[in-house]
């Protein structure tokens, strides 16, 4: 979250890792004193360049937030068209839980699932927490890539090959019938390609691609 800047419209952002949403954050906006009914304003979403990517409007009252926005597809020539836009108004419910030494902690309840959670993550249409926008931390993906990496070695080894992940396959087994090779080919493929994938969401994620 960027803090604030003009715009109306939120673009949906790339789905598969938290770290590449757009994010509204509790703890965030408590130590702004935005959290505190009555408060409304803007909240807004930039790049590295400083250029904003989306912005909300919200109003907090006791029980709830209210999130006013536009939700832009992406399909081509409409992403560009923020007349066609579809308007959206979200209500979050809000909990708040006594904390040990006084005070209270606030939480959104997830619209979808209802929820507690810190953090809801704007990945689709709705804001929502992690688990109803299907996200990965980036942590998650490193222990998965080596996983699948780990699978299609093993796999290569199986078929005589070495465990370079890069290279095609060699020839079928001997031994082995057809059904069993194509499909162990088949397995330790997508396992590889699916790892190159995950590794190159990590780097845009890092800001290396």
């Amino acid at each position: 979250m960027g803090g604030f800047g003009s715009g109306t419209w939120i673009r949906s952002g790339t789905k598969g890792l938290t770290e590449h949403q757009q994010r509204i954050d509790t703890k965030d906006l408590n130590k702004t004193g935005l959290l505190t009914p009555g408060r409304s304003g803007i909240l807004s979403w930039r790049n590295r360049l400083g250029e904003t990517t989306g912005s909300v409007s919200y109003k907090i009252s006791d029980r709830c937030m209210t999130l006013k926005y536009s939700y832009l597809i992406e399909n081509g020539e409409l992403r560009q068209q923020e007349d066609q836009a579809v308007p959206v108004i979200l209500t979050v419910l809000l909990d708040r839980t006594p904390m040990h030494f006084g005070g209270y902690r606030t939480w959104f309840l997830c619209p979808d699932c209802n929820r507690r959670c810190r953090v809801l993550y704007g990945s689709q249409k709705l804001f929502l927490c992690r688990n109803c926008s299907n996200l990965a931390y980036a942590s998650q993906n490193e222990d998965k890539v080596s996983r699948l990496i780990l699978r299609s070695r093993k796999i290569r080894k199986k078929l005589g090959n070495n465990d370079d992940i890069t290279q095609p396959m060699g020839s079928r087994p001997r031994y082995m019938h057809r059904s069993t090779y194509e499909r162990l080919v088949e397995e330790a493929e997508t396992c590889a390609e699916l790892a190159v994938t995950l590794l190159y969401e990590q780097c845009q994620c890092r800001g290396l691609v």
